[in-house]
């Protein structure tokens, strides 16, 4: 049974620091209003709507715990069964749940990590779920049953009702954080990710750790520790003898980290959360066109864009078991910057008409590549295609001015060009024309043809001049003018 509800995003889930925080936002609020506020108030329209993400509430009748379990489970935008998606399963969902879901969202919305489903993990009595026995750090009998629950039977329920969990990720603070850790070296298959906000550690749980650190795994596993300064000393000591392992770390497939942060028990979930969800989904990245120095060393061993692109993806997909597509601002514009032939060129923007949704600016991405590897005719094809178009974008003179240069300085004919100009002058949007009469005008005087008609067009220029439809400085063309005297 699921029902549905809205979670706010952004919105603040009060805990123990609830009056704290009421008691300074209302100073806050007294100072604002006595420092004159009013102003700002009539300036502002209340608006209604809020920023919300749903999320539905599933019971489960649990035959470890012999009694019915209640979970949340947030899915992403699209979501589609059919689909693959991480899954991060967050404990203490009574406070934790929200925060983790707002991360979630704003490190989907830029690319930092891909879509996932979060389920938040009830607790009626969380010490009798979280806490392990203080003398040996392993689980209790009832700790061991609520392990059971989370690695098994959750898991089943998500992959029955919703997705097959491809890559699990379990995050947990405090008791939470302690409970994942003894979870992660009990069971090394049933999370290849944990985050761990501020936990404490008994008994025999480093060397619980380190015999996990030496597993034979078969593919890429990230546990991420968070400490705060401010917190409880037994937690910051836990973090650093972490860490002091973490340095020691051998294991190709086990990427650890541990950050120390300037915050209390509490601040370090809210410092640590999207750092730690980075840092699992740190082999999410495509390259880019940015890295210069790797699309030097692409060039020069004349890789093919689209190998390249089909290789990135492979390694996330195996990392993650999920199906990521190419993104347009990264691996897509590091191949773009590495082809170097026409047949490189061909094969990239076909891979581009196959999987990724093509927009009105296709013709002038390919116009600009076919330009960087000198294939001139086939570049002014594209421009011509670009601006044929009824859809394209054409309220900026780029666009324009890109295939009169094209035909001017590199194809070197300029008489062409500036028939082109003309022509494409009488279709172009009234607030870029007036560049069009500058344009041929420097062409004109560039080039040392059409004299004539380039001193009409800069006379033009000045008599109409109006600075909010043209690019060009009345300095610039009363400089032009006079070449053309």
């Amino acid at each position: 049974m699921s029902e549905k509800y809205n979670l706010k995003r952004g919105g603040f889930t009060y805990f123990a620091g609830q009056m704290y925080f009421m008691k300074n936002i209302l100073l806050v609020l007294c100072l604002a209003w006595w420092g004159g506020s009013l102003q700002a108030q009539t300036d502002s329209t209340p608006n209604s709507h809020s920023i919300s993400r749903k999320y539905y509430v599933d019971t489960i009748q649990s035959a470890s715990l012999n009694a019915k379990r209640k979970i949340k489970v947030y899915l992403p935008d699209d979501f589609k069964p059919t689909n693959k998606y991480p899954v991060i399963y967050v404990l203490d969902e009574n406070w934790l749940f929200d925060p983790v879901v707002n991360d979630v969202v704003k490190l989907q919305d830029f690319s930092v990590i891909p879509p996932c489903i979060v389920v938040g993990i009830n607790s009626p009595n969380r010490n009798y779920d979280l806490t392990p026995n203080l003398n040996t750090g392993a689980f209790t009998g009832w700790n061991k049953k609520f392990h059971d629950y989370l690695t098994q039977e959750v898991p089943a329920h998500i992959a029955r009702k919703y997705s097959t969990p491809v890559f699990n990720i379990l995050v947990g603070h405090s008791d939470g954080a302690t409970f994942a850790q003894n979870a992660m070296t009990a069971s090394p298959a049933a999370f290849r990710g944990v985050i761990g906000l501020s936990q404490n550690l008994f008994g025999d749980e480093l060397e619980q750790y380190i015999n996990y650190s030496q597993g034979n795994f078969t593919n890429n596993n990230y546990y991420f520790v968070a400490s705060g300064t401010r917190d409880a000393t037994s937690r910051l000591r836990s973090g650093r003898k972490l860490d002091s392992l973490f340095q020691l770390n051998s294991n190709p497939y086990l990427k650890v980290k541990h950050e120390v942060y300037a915050a209390d028990h509490s601040g370090i979930a809210g410092m640590g959360l999207a750092n730690g969800l980075g840092f699992v989904f740190s082999d999410y990245y495509q390259p880019n066109g940015w890295d210069r120095e790797l699309a030097d060393s692409l060039r020069k061993i004349h890789m093919d864009p689209t190998v390249l692109i089909q290789n990135t993806l492979d390694r996330i997909n195996g990392i993650y078991g999920i199906d990521a597509k190419a993104d347009r601002n990264a691996i897509m514009d590091l191949a773009f910057g590495i082809v170097t032939n026409k047949d490189q060129a061909k094969s990239y923007l076909a891979y581009m008409k196959e999987h990724l949704k093509i927009d009105d600016q296709f013709n002038s991405s390919a116009a600009q590549l076919y330009e960087r590897i000198s294939e001139y005719d086939i570049a002014l094809e594209y421009w011509t295609n670009y601006l044929n178009d009824p859809a394209s974008y054409k309220s900026n003179f780029f666009y324009f001015r890109r295939p009169i240069e094209l035909i001017a300085y590199k194809m070197n004919k300029p008489e062409k060009a500036i028939a082109f100009a003309e022509e494409w002058e009488k279709l172009a949007p009234a607030s870029v024309q007036l560049s069009f009469k500058f344009f041929i005008a420097k062409v004109a005087s560039d080039k040392k043809v059409l004299k004539k008609k380039g001193k009409q067009n800069i006379d033009a220029f000045i008599k109409q001049y109006d600075a909010t439809k043209t690019q060009y400085s009345m300095d610039d063309a009363r400089k032009l003018q006079s070449l053309l005297e």
